[in-house]
């Protein structure tokens, strides 16, 4: 079974071919590949993706308590609905990265790099976490990939950050943090933004994605790039970094945003001025409203974007790759609203507090 194409299915159209008068392996190949993303795109539509919707979350920022969100949650978190914040918070990370790593087996070869690269996404964020976590912590967190549950254990134990990274043993992404990190101590704030930018890498060099879907992947590269290197700019304002620190930080090649944008906002004297600095360009329409609230909503608008961005993707490559990129990235805005409505119910938020929070999808 070919995702959807019997063995049956798939004569019929190399018969059809031949019968027709069409180069048979370029026609049969189309045909099959069009009908593996077409099993592969109606599925990932029908399991969708309701908490990035503004109409699933309100209920559960409004059901008064944490017992209700967890009975009302979709997702399967494995914790009682008595279960500490801490313990929902767990459950929510863990249920996020098996969905990850069951869709390694189950979805449609071409498209198994993109999962990858999320996945080693996913790998990138909690290394982050572990490292915050050095002596003060001991057994493990949310393991994904490859840092698993053994790996995290010897992170945590290790008493550095650069004997921490060696743990990791020889992974795709990361070798350059780690010498980088045995060269000097690194503040843990240039620390997360390395990762990120490692992460990246992920996307640039998609092995084995077929050349249908490889416009598509561009298109997504170029997006984190440009959440990434706005995002470096911004928070390296917040951190007070040097000029010529921010900009060994950025991604080259740069994405939509180029780097006669991104120059201006590193000589730029405020978090605000920089904001000004991206005017004329397609990030200015969702960061405007944010520059008087701070970093943090600055952040949320930034993933807005990046929804946004992904929907857009979706919509101009439907056929191929683009339903897989808008499924992914939507699931990943899932986990984070759903820990930021699980930690606001937690917590006994306002739901006005806890709304604005939220990265919901504003396009159809």
């Amino acid at each position: 079974m070919i995702f959807g194409m019997g063995t049956g299915a798939v004569a019929a159209v190399s018969a059809a071919a031949v019968a027709g008068g069409v180069g048979t392996g370029f026609a049969v190949r189309k045909l099959i590949r069009m009908g593996q993303f077409s099993y592969n795109n109606g599925r990932l539509s029908t399991l969708g993706n309701p908490y990035v919707l503004k109409e699933e979350l309100t209920p559960l920022i409004e059901g008064g308590s944490p017992q209700a969100f967890v009975r009302s949650l979709r997702w399967e978190i494995g914790v009682d609905e008595n279960a500490p914040f801490r313990e929902v918070d767990r459950g929510l990370v863990g249920s996020y990265h098996r969905t990850l790593e069951r869709m390694m087996d189950e979805i449609v070869p071409p498209v198994r790099p993109m999962v990858q690269a999320f996945i080693w996404r996913a790998e990138g964020e909690e290394i982050k976490r572990l490292l915050r976590l050095l002596g003060r912590r001991d057994t493990p967190l949310f393991p994904v990939g490859e840092v698993t549950a053994d790996v995290e254990r010897s992170m945590l134990s290790s008493g550095s950050v650069p004997v921490s990274l060696d743990q990791i043993g020889i992974h795709p992404l990361f070798s350059d943090i780690k010498r980088d990190a045995s060269e000097g101590e690194l503040p843990m704030g240039k620390l997360d933004l390395l990762f990120d930018r490692a992460c990246l890498k992920a996307f640039e060099e998609l092995d084995g994605i077929p050349r249908s879907c490889r416009k598509g992947a561009r298109a997504l590269h170029g997006l984190l790039v440009d959440r990434y290197n706005v995002h470096v700019m911004l928070r390296g304002k917040e951190l007070a970094l040097d000029r010529e620190v921010l900009l060994s930080l950025l991604h080259e090649p740069t994405g939509a945003i180029a780097k006669g944008v991104l120059e201006p906002m590193a000589d730029s004297s405020s978090v605000r001025d920089a904001v000004g600095a991206l005017a004329g360009t397609y990030v200015e329409d969702f960061l405007r409203h944010g520059v008087e609230s701070g970093i943090t909503d600055l952040e949320i608008a930034l993933d807005r974007m990046l929804l946004e961005g992904a929907i857009s993707i979706s919509s101009s490559h439907y056929t191929t790759i683009g339903p897989t990129v808008r499924y992914l990235i939507s699931l990943e805005m899932e986990l984070r609203n759903l820990r930021a409505v699980a930690r606001a119910v937690a917590s006994g938020w306002e739901p006005d507090r806890a709304r604005s929070l939220l990265v919901v999808q504003e396009v159809s």
